[in-house]
């Protein structure tokens, strides 16, 4: 054989091993969203599973295989949450193109699927709740004006994120957000990059990320943030076709499986989860809530069976003791003699305050209090303070029922602030870091940032060095802002108005 034809040859070996790479590369499936609901696990794959041979195995125990297919073979409704940038910082000749963008994908939104249309600055304002009305759609985008200062892309994205649960009757939906932005955020404040990494990381929620600019490479964070949320990268420039653009932001070709899980895996644990039709597989983990739990019977239990041949014996009812007039009458005169004490207390009370401090109102300064004052808050708790002990009282400026009351006794003593449940004030809340500030005593009470990654805020500025507390300042962990409603240092100092103080 001449060398030529053996060179041929060699040349269509190595062509049919690469087309049958890509065949074999573009079998394949990932997962895109999964949730689980009752006994019921929806799981949303790019790429499908061959319905006759898949199976799932859910803990190593088989799982039933409700229903599988396209979406919009199925019928699954899905919801789309339109995010587009409005702040001055938009490239001001690529705004035309972005709303061009939003008018092609209203155009041809497809059956199905609802849209939702916010813009974000330097707050989130929903211009068209979810609807898949074109007209409504289009009133909505007709209201985008880019006049917002500033931009908070990822308190947006974070505040956005939707309960991903089966609509009315069990109905699935798939979740997703689209979001147009220059990547300029507002970072001093709100949620940080890495509190929404940590929270996407925990859901399977697709953001599709459109980078507006003219840019030489793709935005970091931007396409990180379309990366770890199983999201698509997308890029608007001056050469951008609107309209191809927004062809290419459709849902494309996702999978919906149904399965039913064992009764005996629903306890609230997180389970593996592992699904294939012999060529295919997906594994991935997900947490199922407590469901089927048997009720306990609230009927009185059966009386044991009674042999026929030994007779039931009842006991004959006691005979009921004459009804007497005397202890209604006792009652009664107890009545009357406590409220008489009642009365005969208020009326010396107010004798006693009259002879107190005219405008003092009857009740006693702190320095007039002996070994202490007991501090009424607003859930009813008291706490005996020191006239001498510095202390403080903050309260939650979202729910006014969230009061702490913190006594500093000696100097260096301090109390931490933090998600941690180690701290003395522990605020559960994920964009509080796990030590977020401290407070301590050093002639005057002080706050002192603690946080790497989150610095804590003081009157809307960051706390960068300790600073001295006052009556009405406000201190922000993370979304949390704590209101100082009250600092007492020794002497007695001042403490809130509304506090009131009872001599003990």
């Amino acid at each position: 054989m001449s060398v030529k034809r053996l060179l041929a040859l060699f040349n269509v070996l190595i062509l049919i091993v690469l087309l049958s790479g890509r065949s074999l590369g573009a079998d394949s499936v990932s997962l895109v969203q999964a949730y689980a609901w009752e006994d019921t696990l929806d799981v949303f794959t790019q790429g499908a599973f061959s319905p006759d041979s898949l199976s799932c195995r859910i803990s190593n125990q088989e799982a039933e295989i409700v229903r599988s297919g396209s979406l919009a073979d199925m019928g699954v409704t899905v919801q789309t949450q339109l995010l587009v940038d409005v702040s001055t910082s938009m490239p001001a000749p690529l705004r035309d193109k972005v709303l061009a963008v939003m008018d092609a994908l209203i155009a041809s939104i497809p059956p199905g699927e609802q849209y939702q249309l916010a813009a974000i600055g330097e707050q989130v304002s929903v211009l068209q709740p979810f609807t898949s009305d074109r007209y409504d759609l289009a009133v909505g985008a007709s209201k985008i004006a880019f006049n917002g200062q500033e931009s908070r892309i990822y308190d947006a994205v974070y505040n956005t994120l939707p309960q991903i649960a089966p609509l009315e009757e069990g109905k699935p939906c798939f979740y997703r957000t689209v979001i147009l932005t220059d990547g300029v955020d507002l970072t001093d404040t709100g949620v940080t990059v890495e509190e929404l990494y940590l929270k996407l990381q925990s859901s399977t929620y697709p953001i599709d990320v459109v980078d507006v600019g003219e840019k030489s490479a793709p935005d970091r964070e931007l396409s990180a943030l379309a990366r770890i949320s199983g999201g698509r990268y997308f890029s608007l420039n001056g050469t951008t076709d609107p309209a191809a653009l927004a062809a290419s932001l459709g849902v494309g070709d996702v999978y919906w499986t149904r399965l039913k899980a064992p009764e005996a895996l629903l306890d609230g644990s997180t389970r593996q989860v592992n699904l294939s039709d012999g060529s295919l597989s997906l594994e991935f983990d997900c947490k199922f809530p407590v469901f089927g739990t048997p009720e306990t019977s609230s009927a009185p239990p059966e009386p044991p069976p009674v042999s026929s041949a030994v007779p039931v014996i009842l006991p004959e009812p006691a005979p009921e003791p004459e009804k007497s007039l005397l202890p209604v009458l006792l009652i009664a005169g107890a009545a009357v003699i406590a409220v008489s004490a009642a009365v005969l207390t208020v009326l010396l009370l107010r004798k006693r305050g009259k002879q107190a401090k005219p405008g003092a109102g009857g009740l006693i300064p702190p320095a007039q209090g002996g070994q202490g004052t007991e501090l009424l808050s607003a859930d009813g708790r008291t706490q005996l303070i020191s006239s001498t002990a510095p202390s403080v009282r903050l309260r939650s400026t979202a729910d006014a029922s969230q009061v702490w009351e913190l006594v500093l006794g000696a100097q260096g003593q301090e109390v931490r602030i933090g998600r941690s449940p180690d701290c003395r004030i522990c605020l559960p809340e994920a964009s509080v870091s796990r030590e977020q500030c401290r407070l301590y005593y050093d002639g005057g009470i002080y706050a002192e940032n603690i946080s790497g990654s989150n610095v804590t805020q003081l009157n809307g500025e960051p706390l960068k060095a300790p600073a001295l507390l006052a009556e009405g300042d406000l201190l922000k962990c993370g979304r949390i802002s704590l209101i100082v409603e009250a600092v007492t240092i020794s002497g007695g100092g001042n403490l809130n108005k509304k506090t009131a103080f009872i001599n003990i």
